[in-house]
């Protein structure tokens, strides 16, 4: 009689016939029911949420600081505001983030798994039943978070900030020509411009001006004074020189003609040396801009266009990847109670072997249209080679087997 329940349970869960008059049949699942989290899916989501979160947080902030010293120099050698600084360095913030996060959900998962092993918590999980496809069921959940947060980089935020950056950085370096002067240096505005000054006091008062203009090659000017000032007003900042005197040098005929001053104001804005239009680069178009340029573009910045739009793409495909590797490593086969150091070792190497295969195809693409499709190859293969592992793999080893194959009780 119970041989006879078992069977009409089963039968009733699956479908089959049954026997009314012997039990009720168990409910079936909804496809509702089939995406619902469990207590254990969240769990183990938890766990690998928390891990991707700190890390990724732990290296961006590494990565972030040594590339912020080299915008200290703005604030010691050139006096910009702090305010500044600290804006400049949250704009390339999201480009370490978009490298980053991938690799930290690849060491979450990894941390995660290895001590579920160690404490014996994924034995458990395997005794009672769960094949690793539901026990990589969170993890992939993990990965679809983080392909959500690397398209909304890809789609606005990275190019967005790079655009504010390049913007600001050209503005500092065309208009604010005050603060990048230094002490003692001769400072190159342009290829054809040059500045320098000896001393400046707390009050901004500078001495021993020496301004070295060529951008009229048939006419240079030199200007020297003894002391000057910057000043801010509504229609731009300007220079106000005391005591000196301005040479112009006529090539052609040969004469100099000298002006002597003991005041003469000099506009920065006449000293800028650039476009008032800055042509935007790969990295800061958006990516309707990328794979629709203008028409007038050349074909090295096309190629560079479209090869930065496909980049694009394809970096928030390599998280499935970064995932799937640590749990193809750590899943199938037998558990040891010597440890997991061999797979742990093992997962490490497949990832820099991915993320160098992945690198080169991306070097390779800049200069082949051929290597854009491998781009795409590349991150998704060790997905499919994950997931054919943790199915087949499972059941090979024998830790687990689908419930039809469960014996029945005598």
């Amino acid at each position: 009689m119970r041989g006879e329940w078992r069977r009409n349970a089963v039968a009733g869960a699956g479908g089959g016939p049954y026997d009314p008059a012997l039990m009720t049949p168990l409910p079936q699942l909804t496809t509702l029911d089939r995406f619902r989290l469990s207590s254990l899916d969240r769990y183990i989501l938890r766990q690998c949420l928390s891990v991707t979160l700190f890390v990724t947080a732990a290296l961006s902030a590494a990565v972030w600081l040594a590339q912020s010293l080299r915008l200290v120099d703005l604030i010691v050698n050139r006096g910009l505001a702090a305010e500044v600084f600290l804006y400049l360095a949250m704009l390339i913030l999201p480009r370490f983030i978009d490298i980053v996060l991938p690799i930290g959900a690849f060491i979450a998962v990894l941390f995660v798994f290895n001590k579920l092993t160690s404490e014996s918590e994924l034995v458990v999980m395997r005794a009672s039943g769960l094949s690793p496809l539901a026990l990589a069921k969170p993890v992939m959940i993990l990965a679809g978070i983080g392909f959500v947060g690397l398209m909304s980089l890809s789609a606005y935020f990275l190019p967005a900030s790079n655009r504010e950056f390049k913007d600001l950085q050209f503005e500092i370096r065309n208009r604010f020509v005050s603060s990048l002067l230094q002490e003692g240096t001769f400072t190159t505005i342009s290829d054809k411009l040059t500045i320098y000054i000896g001393s400046r006091n707390e009050r901004g008062e500078i001495s021993g001006v020496l301004i070295n203009d060529e951008r009229d090659p048939q006419q240079p000017v030199t200007i020297f004074a003894e002391r000057g000032a910057f000043a801010d007003t509504t229609e731009g900042s300007r220079i106000i020189l005391v005591n000196g005197n301005r040479q112009r040098y006529e090539r052609a005929s040969g004469k100099l003609s000298v002006l002597t001053f003991e005041r003469y104001t000099l506009d920065l804005a006449m000293l800028r040396d650039a476009p008032v239009v800055r042509f935007r680069e790969a990295q800061e178009r958006f990516l309707g801009e990328l794979f629709f340029p203008p028409g007038d573009l050349d074909a090295t910045n096309y190629r560079n266009f479209l090869v930065e739009g496909h980049q694009r793409l394809a970096v928030p495909l390599s998280i499935f990847s970064f995932v799937i590797i640590p749990l193809a490593c750590l899943l199938p086969g037998e558990f040891n109670r010597r440890g997991q150091l061999k797979r742990v070792l093992l997962a490490v190497v497949f990832a820099l072997v991915f993320q160098s295969t992945d690198l080169g195809i991306k070097n390779l693409a800049a200069s082949h249209y051929a290597a854009i499709p491998l781009m795409y190859v590349i991150d998704l293969l060790p997905l499919a080679l994950g997931f054919g592992m943790l199915l087949f793999g499972g059941i090979r080893f024998g830790f687990w087997r689908p419930a039809a194959a469960v014996a029945e009780p005598a």
